[in-house]
């Protein structure tokens, strides 16, 4: 941002006589003779005052590199959830209508306490 500020020599003299003026009859100095109005070329004083402002860059390389490892093990997260869905899928369509009696026997039975099967002998 550039502020422009423009100002004449004239301007600058007719300024500093009434400061004088005013600094003369603050201690008692005073005199009938108007100031004297001069009569300089008016030059023209520009002056450019750029206001300097620095953005930083956004985010640092550190912050930058730990986002992008957490959407890496996110990705790899994602990944490895889908080929244990699929696998558990497969497992499933492959055993749909299968009939595993051993299978509950083994379900059912794991929570029974074991016992022995009886003695053959005394049976007959």
């Amino acid at each position: 941002m550039a502020v422009d500020t423009n100002h004449t020599r004239t301007d600058l003299v007719k300024q500093d006589l009434l400061t004088n003026n005013r600094l003369n009859a603050a201690m008692g100095n005073f005199s009938d003779a108007p100031a004297a109005e001069p009569t300089v070329a008016t030059t023209l004083i520009t002056s450019t005052v750029e206001a300097v402002t620095e953005h930083s860059g956004g985010l640092g390389g550190g912050a930058i590199a730990g986002i992008v490892i957490g959407v890496l093990v996110l990705l790899a997260l994602i990944a490895i959830g889908i080929f244990i869905g699929m696998r558990y899928m497969k497992d499933k369509r492959k055993n749909h209508g299968e009939y595993r009696p051993q299978w509950e026997e083994e379900h059912h039975a794991k929570d029974l306490p074991h016992i022995p099967p009886p003695n053959i002998e005394g049976l007959i």
